[in-house]
């Protein structure tokens, strides 16, 4: 697959960037009301999950990323912060990680060091000058 890479023209890549800019402002319509959307879609339509402890479950703060780099439209920049301001609320371990969800109050799974740490270092590298830079890399080699 990608030997076929380089097979790509200008002007597909754009048009496949068209395309997931247009299902990610949708995307963004359906939650602007604060909820997230879920880890998976039943006939490409995601469900919402309320802000409960859940947050770690889906893609979308990923995608938010890609959009905003991609563009550097503030609207994304927009979801990202509300995005972080929501997992800085998220519940945590005692050594300080996310816990997976609420009713696993002392729980860590991979998802949440591959979903939520990630995107917090990278808000943190991107808009806060790596504050926080070291207490996240601490709290991911705590579960290595």
């Amino acid at each position: 697959m990608l030997e076929n890479i380089a097979a790509l023209s200008r002007e597909k890549l754009e048009s496949a960037m068209s395309d997931a800019l247009k299902k990610i402002d949708k995307m963004m319509e359906k939650h602007s009301d604060g909820s997230f959307p879920g880890a998976s879609s039943v006939d490409g339509v995601y469900a919402k999950i309320e802000n409960k402890g859940g947050w770690t479950q889906c893609f979308y703060t990923g995608m938010l990323w890609l959009a905003y780099e991609y563009t550097k439209d503030e609207k994304y920049k927009k979801a990202i912060d509300y995005s972080i301001h929501w997992l800085m609320k998220q519940p945590r371990t005692s050594d300080g990680n996310f816990i997976h969800k609420a009713v696993y109050p002392a729980q860590v799974w991979l998802d949440g060091l591959y979903m939520a740490q990630p995107f917090y270092m990278q808000y943190e590298t991107v808009f806060n000058k790596k504050t926080v830079f070291t207490c996240i890399l601490t709290l991911m080699m705590v579960l290595a």
